[in-house]
This record gives structure tokens, C-alpha cells and sequence, in this order.
């Protein structure tokens, strides 16, 4: 059986906290590390000569003498319980918790060095400690076992200390010659997490190969059956005699004493009472679950199956074909499928129908029925293909075309660019005039870059521009927005002495025909590095984040312009100070509604250490930013997104920051002034590695990059006040190699996104559009 491997990430972030807390206690008493002295973590801290093994065999045995062992795990209680599996109640030899204290163990290999009889020091013993769920449910044989394997040596002196909740220390038991240790109970044992720990020391001299841990009575037999089958399934022609092999089948804790065999899996024992878990059949063409069932010395069963296909040699490929209702249409187009036309001669049978609709590769939708539906999103000949699989696997497929005349398409923007951060987007100009507009900063040249769409639709693109000179080193983490008349104005970081200077750059017309000198917003200071602009009440106002100061001292900043333009700026105003611990991540400024006007509101996600914990919210009083509310904590949702206004409320909606697969989630505010937040929000994607939410209609709608696929997907609201979500639609099939930058804008009620597509050499900007 193959071994288990327990997940870390499993735990609580508190349990996760109380478990560091005890490897501190366990390094304290042991001396520090895997190979550090465990005397006074056997022995009692206040002992200060080194133990022999003589004078600690006493102590062990006396749990009133272990008043310094490190404190048992603190965890928060469980909200439910369960009785426990096999797995809960089962650790193998190297499942020992490796953030918990341990000494001379390698994997299952337990290796105490003892130089002689005398003097010998508990610092060379070997100890790991293995942890158990759920055993308060547990209703069987009270006692722990262990087994070793016969592969290394065998030991004599065994000692096993268990997590005892109940005393609030260490129990420590010398195990009986047998290896199995009979207890009361496991009640007493059991943390209020639901976890049972059982620390495992060895006091010989040798190499010692720990098997298993297991806590109550033997398990069921654990099934493990190899076949001489080929891999290559095609290649079993009938007649096909198969090799089964069982022996490697175990029950922990207890002896398998038999097997059986049912060789067409139709219920009917063929074999029974076998004794080596080895058996053989000559198998004529057809298709097979072979069963085989072990038996242990308690009369436990438990059965694996063998599917398989004995080949038969004349046999030839099926025919593919289905039906498409409609064959085309505008978009989004549900086509209903019908391949019940699919044949197989010989007297054979189709087995699986596998539909791929034109999605970039694979199959995306694989059933046993002839019959599909799928929804259409992208404009033009969308390609279907079926393949279809007969009783004994030979293929065959067919493509045909559903063509929509109206849908999503992609077209570049700027090719043969180097762009790594941040793309902002706003709508320039107004009415028949609108236009989507990009801002982003190329990597390899340093300059801040501008371009704006031609067509309302985003179809084609002018050639972007430059808003500040190119030989500056300029343009980092832009954000945008537009000034009354739909005027563009940039912030963006420039290189300074000490980082990223905070400057902003306003364009002198709607069409961005030419560009007014930069004003500097603050310098020194590296706020350049993230900050987010918005236009309150036709003033610019932009939020920073101090990424350079020392941990518990990070803040958020407010600035305001002194006029509408942008030209000159008032000095910071502190919106957010940081808790002990805490350093900003993140910062995105929104608005908020404030009975007639609007009043800034901020989201910082912020991190401890390297570890990504939450986003703070904070609603200014005025427009000054002289004010603000306490911050709403979103716990464990760290992000970069962007706010909205949902039916006069802002909402927020963002992907968390810093995880391999991080999730997608969006939230309302219970009031205009984004003062009071639900308690939960909600979940638009498990897996979200770029976002933006966009308000079409009335009603939000969030796209995403989706994180296993490289596609670009929308959940729409289901109602104007979003308490609702529809299920993920296909908007683009394919992002890139690589998590890509993505934001969007609505002009005139139709949302235009960008993003950064990067595959393989091929790096530039594309648009997504609906035409």
C-alpha cells in the first residue's frame, strides 16, 4: 500500500499557531532541532546532570516526575464530529508530524545512538510524534500498536507518550513485548480539536523501521492487487491469460488469512480460500471486473476490482456522428447534441461519448449518453468534436461546426510588449465619443504608455503613446481614471533616489491628443510602488501603501488634489495605521456614497511575515480624508481588486494574493457609506489568479482568469442588489501560459477588457470585446 501523506494546510490557522507554539517549547527542551538533546523533554526540564538510560527508565514510568515536558497542542474546539476511519485511527511509519519536535528519525527509520551500556545519554534516543482524529467517537478495542518492520532491527525498550487532555500533560507507557497497549479509553486522550497525539521513542541501540501506529483494533484488510495486465490496454488480446497478485495486502493490527477470486465479477466465487493472495485466468474476449477478497483472522472482508477489456482481434472502430439544434445563431447560443447515430458493428456497443466544443483542447463534457447541451459565447465557427469509444476502446471521431454570428472575440492591442504589471483602464469621452483607454508600464523600455480603442467596441486599436518623456524611468504601477468630460489622468511611480516617486499626468483632451506636464504627488517616499486613483466629486484623490517600513509600522495614505486637475496636492492623511504584525499588501481606493456626494473608500490587504491574513476597509467621513471609520476586517482575504457601486452600495470584489490556487470573492456593504459589512461574502470562483468587476445594466458582473485553464470566465449577478450568482460562463477560451493582468471598463453598456497575454516568446496586450 502505497503511504499516506497527511497535508499540513489541513489545519485551523490556530491550530496551525498552538502547533508552532509547541515546536518552540519542544526545540527549548530539546536543545534545538531534530538532533538536540530530548532529556528534558523525557525527563523533566528541571533535571540538570544528563540522564542515563537506567535513571530515566524510572521517570518515564512516574508521570508525576514529567512536570517539564513542552505543553500539549492547543486547538480550537471542533464544531462536529464523526467516528473515526481506518485512515483517522491509522499513521504509518513516516506520518509523523514533522512540525512537531523529533530526534534521530529519518522517514520510518528510528536510529538511536547509544556508544555502550553506561553513561548512555537520552539525547541519541529517537522519538516522532504521530497524530489520530475522531477517537472520541471510536467504539472499538481500546489499546495502541505498533508495528515494526522485520527489514531493520528489532527493539527491546519502547516507550509512548500520550497526549492526556484531560491531566493537561504527557502519560507516558512502556510498551508490553506484543507491542500493543491496552488503555481504558481514548476520551481522556482526545484534544478539543478532535486530534489524539502518541509520541514513539526508541531507547535501543540499532536501526529500527517503524511500520505503522495505529490506535484501537486492527483494520479493515487494506486491499493491494497488481496484474500482469499491459499497460497499454489495446495490447490484452483475447485469449488473454492475466496474473493477479494480492500478497501485498495487509490488515494493521491483525493477519490476512485468506483470499478469494471471482473472476468475471458476476458474484460467483471461482476461487476461495486461497492462501497467497496469487491467482491466474485465461480470460476469452469480453470486458471483465474481476474481484478479488481478502479475509483477515477477525472474518473482515474487503474487495478491490480489476476492470479490463480482453481484446477481441476482429474487432473493428465504430462510426461517430451526431445532430446540432441549432447549427448557428447569435450569441450566447445553447445547442442541444444528439450522437444516438453513432454505431458499432460486430455486435459491440459504445461505451463513452466524449465532446470536445472547441474549447482549446480536451474534452470538456464525457457521458455514457448520447445526448449533450452547451452554451456558445465566442463569435464565429466554433468546432465540435466527438469521439466515441467502443466495448473494447477502439476510437473514432467527427468534427462539425456551430457558427455564431455574434459573440466574444480577441484582438491585439500592442504587440511585442514586455508588460508585467498592472494594466489600468478607464472610458474616455462621452456618448458617441467613448472610448476604452489602457495604461500600462513596459518592462524593458521604463516608460509609461498609453492607448486608446478606435471603434466603441474595442475592435481595433490606435498605436499607443507616451504621456511622459521616455527617458525617464517612469510609469510603474499606473492607475487611471477620468476627469469630468471623460478627460484621462494617470498616477504612476517614477523612479526617485529611494524607490518609486508618486506622480500624476492628466491628458488635455477626451481623445488624449496631448498631455499636460506631471505633477509630483509626493517623492521620497517609494509610494509609487502601489497606489490606486480615483476621481471624488471631480477631484483626483489617490491611496498608497508603504511597502519599505519595518513590521507594524506600515500605513495607507490619502492624498487630494488642490484642484480639479490634478496640478498641485494637498499632504497625506493617514487612513490606515498598521496592527503589531501587520504589513500592507495591497491598496485600492473607491467611492463611497455619502447622500449626495461621494466620500473615498479604501481596501489594504495586508500579510504577518510572509504569511497573507486579511484585507482591512475603511470609509472616510469627507472627501478630505482628515476622518476615517473604523476598518471592516475581511479575515483571510487578501487581495487586489477593485470597488463598485451595486444599487447605491459599494461592494468589493477581489482574488486573494499570495496562495497557488487563490480564490475569487465579492461583498456588498450594508450601507452607502461602506460602514457595515456582512459577516461573510461570497465565493465567485475556487480559483481566480486575476479579476475585475464590472457594473453592466445595473447588475455587477466579475471576470476572472481561472487558474487550472487559462480561460477567461463571467459570473453574472442574478438581480440588481447581487444576492445571487449564475453559474461561471465561457468569455474567452485561452489567457496565456502565465497568470495574466486583467481589467476592464463599460463603454456604453458594453464591458471592453484587456489583459496581458504571455505564451511562450509571444508577450503583448489583447482585448476582449463582445461583436
Amino acid at each position: 500500500m502505497q503511504a499516506r501523506k497527511k497535508d499540513w494546510n489541513m489545519y485551523d490557522q490556530r491550530i496551525r499557531a498552538a502547533l508552532l507554539l509547541l515546536i518552540c517549547c519542544c526545540l527549548t527542551a530539546c536543545g534545538g532541532g531534530r538532533e538536540g538533546s530530548p532529556t528534558a523533554l523525557l525527563a523533566g526540564a528541571e533535571q540538570t546532570q544528563p540522564a542515563t538510560l537506567g535513571e530515566s527508565a524510572a521517570l518515564l514510568q512516574e508521570p508525576a516526575d514529567l512536570a517539564g515536558l513542552p505543553q500539549l497542542p492547543l486547538e480550537a474546539p471542533r464544531s462536529s464530529s464523526a467516528p473515526p476511519s481506518d485512515a483517522d485511527r491509522l499513521c504509518l511509519g513516516e506520518e509523523w508530524e514533522n512540525a512537531l519536535a523529533s530526534n534521530k528519525v529519518a522517514g520510518d527509520l528510528f536510529s538511536p545512538e547509544f556508544a555502550g551500556a553506561a553513561g548512555r545519554d537520552l539525547s541519541d534516543a529517537a522519538y516522532a510524534i504521530y497524530r489520530f482524529s475522531n477517537l472520541a467517537d471510536y467504539t472499538g478495542k481500546k489499546q495502541l500498536v505498533l508495528g515494526w518492520s522485520a527489514a531493520g532491527d528489532t527493539p527491546q525498550d519502547v516507550r509512548v507518550a500520550l497526549s492526556n487532555y484531560a491531566l493537561g500533560r504527557w502519560e507516558w507507557h512502556s510498551m508490553p513485548a506484543g507491542m500493543k497497549l491496552p488503555l481504558s479509553g481514548f476520551a481522556d486522550y482526545v484534544s478539543p480539536a478532535g486530534n489524539s497525539y502518541a509520541m514513539v521513542v526508541s531507547l535501543d541501540n540499532g536501526n529500527f523501521i517503524l511500520d505503522y501506529v495505529l490506535a484501537g483494533g486492527s483494520t479493515l484488510p487494506q486491499m493491494q492487487v497488481t496484474t500482469d495486465l499491459d499497460q497499454d490496454p489495446l495490447k490484452n488480446i483475447a485469449p488473454r491469460v492475466v496474473s493477479f497478485n494480492a500478497s501485498g495486502s495487509r490488515s494493521y493490527g491483525g493477519s490476512i488469512v485468506s483470499f478469494d477470486f471471482d473472476w468475471e465479477g458476476d458474484g460467483i466465487w471461482d476461487v476461495e480460500g486461497n492462501l497467497d493472495g496469487l491467482g491466474i485466468h485465461e480470460f476469452s474476449a469480453g470486458n471483465y471486473d474481476t474481484t478479488v477478497r481478502a479475509t483477515d483472522n477477525l472474518g473482515q472482508q474487503s474487495s478491490h476490482v480489476v476492470s479490463f477489456a480482453a481484446i477481441d482481434p476482429a474487432n473493428t472502430a465504430p462510426t461517430a456522428s451526431f445532430t446540432r439544434s441549432p447549427e448557428s445563431g447569435e450569441g450566447p447560443l445553447t445547442v442541444q447534441f444528439d450522437a444516438s447515430g453513432s454505431s458499432d458493428g460486430m455486435g459491440g456497443y459504445i461505451t463513452k461519448y466524449e465532446w470536445d466544443f472547441a474549447y482549446g483542447g480536451g474534452y470538456e463534457y464525457v457521458s455514457d449518453s448520447p445526448e449533450a447541451e452547451w452554451t456558445f459565447t465566442l463569435a464565429g465557427a466554433n468546432q465540435v468534436t466527438l469521439r466515441v469509444t467502443d466495448n473494447y476502446l477502439a476510437t473514432h471521431s467527427v468534427t462539425f461546426p456551430v457558427t455564431l454570428t455574434e459573440g466574444w472575440n480577441t484582438q491585439g492591442i500592442v504587440g511585442n510588449m514586455d508588460t508585467r504589471y498592472r494594466l489600468a483602464m478607464c472610458t474616455s469621452g462621452t456618448g458617441a465619443d467613448a472610448r476604452a483607454c489602457v495604461a500600462f508600464f513596459r518592462f524593458d523600455a521604463k516608460d509609461l504608455c498609453f492607448v486608446r480603442a478606435i471603434t466603441a467596441n474595442g475592435s481595433t486599436w490606435a498605436g499607443y503613446s507616451n504621456p511622459v518623456s521616455t527617458a525617464l524611468d517612469t510609469g510603474f504601477s499606473p492607475s487611471m481614471d477620468v476627469l469630468p468630460g471623460g478627460i484621462p489622468i494617470i498616477a504612476y511611480g517614477q523612479s526617485g533616489a529611494s524607490g518609486y516617486d508618486l506622480y500624476c499626468v492628466r491628458a488635455d483632451d477626451f481623445a488624449a491628443t496631448g498631455w499636460s506636464a506631471p505633477s509630483k504627488i509626493d517623492a521620497g517616499n517609494n509610494y509609487g510602488i502601489g497606489s490606486s486613483l480615483r476621481v471624488i466629486n471631480t477631484i483626483p484623490c489617490v491611496a498608497v501603501f508603504d511597502p519599505t517600513k519595518s513590521s507594524g509600522s506600515s500605513y495607507v495614505l490619502y492624498f487630494q488634489a488642490n484642484d480639479g486637475m490634478g496640478s498641485t496636492w494637498k499632504l497625506p492623511q493617514i487612513a490606515l495605521m498598521a496592527a503589531p504584525g501587520v504589513d500592507f499588501e495591497s491598496v485600492t481606493l473607491g467611492r463611497a456614497t455619502d447622500g449626495l456626494f461621494r466620500d473615498p473608500i479604501i481596501a489594504a490587504g495586508y500579510r504577518n511575515g510572509l504569511e497573507y491574513k486579511g484585507t482591512y476597509i475603511t470609509s472616510g467621513t469627507n472627501i478630505d480624508g482628515t476622518s476615517w471609520d473604523e476598518p471592516a476586517v475581511l479575515d483571510g482575504w487578501t487581495t487586489r481588486g477593485n470597488f463598485v457601486d451595486v444599487n447605491g452600495r459599494p461592494a468589493y470584489a477581489g482574488s486573494e494574493l499570495g496562495k497557488t490556487d487563490p480564490g475569487g470573492f465579492f461583498i456588498r456593504s450594508l450601507d452607502g457609506d461602506g460602514n457595515a459589512w456582512p459577516a461573510e461574502q461570497t465565493s465567485y470562483a475556487g480559483s481566480a489568479i486575476a479579476n475585475v468587476c464590472l457594473v453592466v445594466d445595473g447588475r455587477p458582473e466579475i471576470y476572472y482568469q481561472d487558474g487550472p485553464t487559462s480561460r477567461l470566465l463571467r459570473v453574472r449577478a442574478g438581480d440588481d442588489n447581487a444576492t445571487s450568482w449564475s453559474e461561471p460562463e465561457l468569455v474567452w477560451n485561452y489567457m496565456g501560459e502565465y497568470a495574466c493582468e486583467l481589467n476592464g471598463t463599460v463603454v456604453n453598456g458594453m464591458p471592453v477588457l484587456a489583459y496581458v497575454y504571455w505564451s511562450g516568446n509571444t508577450r503583448e496586450i489583447r482585448c476582449v470585446s463582445w461583436y
